[in-house]
């Protein structure tokens, strides 16, 4: 732009410098007329460089005219492309920020939508951890209702097994037995213990005879009580004269003979406790073993 009004400056300058030129040449002629032939000569050729000076100077402001004018309309086309190309990119620019503000609005929205979707699963997490914990209380529940019920299971086989000694402890009750021979034992069970009563007996009474104690030969001469309960295994002792164990009476010590006492060891190392009760008085004052009920475990 410097340029372009430093040309249009000079070109302004010419015609302000072209009317000294012109009035020089008047002023040559008006000499030259006056002056000799040599000295006209002279100022002819001096007015024909001038004229010549004029049309080069003429030719010179013309083509700076044009060259102005020239640089002035490629000028305009730089500044045209340049705000062109200004216009481009920023159109460009505006469309990446628009690109680039959607974008952003979108992964917003995919943001919040995935917020949403987290929300949802911590919360089916959550439900998840609940059913979980229901699920587990009535597991334990179960569990412990199956336990209940194994351990009441076990209690009742135990309950109905029928009591019977092992090859050991018959072993061990005989040869506690054996240091007292021909003691006289009278054998009974109980009405509630049942068969499981009696057939306990009934290995008693092969484990006694092998001791060589005197007890009933026959399995007619055992007395099934009726009236009376024992849980468990009781020896019946004849009481005193006039003794009814019906009726309430004092709790006594009861003095065991050595024969009671090995037949209470003998039970013991069978893993069965042996009661001692005072019964009815008989003649011969002959203890009575009674198998009652199977005890509870």
């Amino acid at each position: 732009m410097e340029f372009i009004l430093f040309v249009f400056d000079r070109i302004a300058s010419a015609p302000s410098m072209t009317a000294p030129m012109a009035n020089m040449v008047i002023a040559m002629t008006d000499i030259d007329s006056r002056a000799t032939p040599d000295a006209a000569l002279a100022a002819v050729g001096i007015a024909a460089a001038t004229a010549r000076n004029v049309k080069v100077f003429n030719l010179y402001i013309v083509v700076l005219i044009v060259t102005a004018f020239v640089v002035a309309y490629f000028t305009w086309l730089v500044w045209d492309a340049g705000n062109k190309v200004q216009d481009a990119v920023q159109s460009d620019a505006d469309a990446r920020i628009l690109e680039a503000r959607n974008k952003a609005a979108t992964l917003e929205t995919d943001l919040n939508t995935e917020k949403i979707k987290l929300l949802e699963l911590q919360k089916d997490v959550a439900n998840a951890q609940a059913a979980q914990q229901r699920v587990e209380i009535d597991l334990a529940k179960q569990r412990e209702i199956a336990a209940n019920a194994e351990r009441s299971l076990l209690e009742l086989r135990e309950r109905i097994k029928p009591r019977k000694l092992t090859d050991e402890q018959s072993a061990e009750f005989v040869t506690a037995l054996k240091t007292f021979p021909e003691t006289a034992l009278k054998l009974g069970y109980t009405a509630g213990g049942g068969d499981e009563a009696f057939n306990l007996l009934k290995q008693l009474m092969s484990l006694f005879k092998e001791a060589r104690w005197k007890i009933p030969i026959e399995t007619s001469q055992i007395v099934n009580h009726l009236e009376v309960q024992v849980i468990g295994v009781g020896l019946l002792m004849p009481g005193p004269e006039g003794f009814d164990p019906s009726k309430p009476s004092q709790p006594e010590f009861i003095r065991l003979t050595p024969a009671e006492t090995a037949l209470q060891a003998a039970f013991k190392k069978a893993g069965i406790e042996l009661q001692f009760l005072r019964w009815y008085p008989n003649t011969d004052k002959t203890p009575e073993l009674v198998i009652g009920s199977k005890p509870n475990p």
